[in-house]
């Protein structure tokens, strides 16, 4: 009897879609400011 080595498999993640679409324009961090004025004045 030999032993068997299984990956792990990763854990789902827990941000949906829509949470992330509500988390970014509802956001305080400089971060994702940053990015969302750059989305912006890519699209204008």
């Amino acid at each position: 009897m030999g032993t068997r080595t299984v990956a792990a498999r990763r854990p789902a993640s827990g941000k949906r879609l829509g949470g992330l679409v509500v988390d970014w324009p509802a956001t305080a961090d400089h971060k994702k400011i940053g990015h969302l004025c750059l989305i912006t004045s890519l699209v204008f």
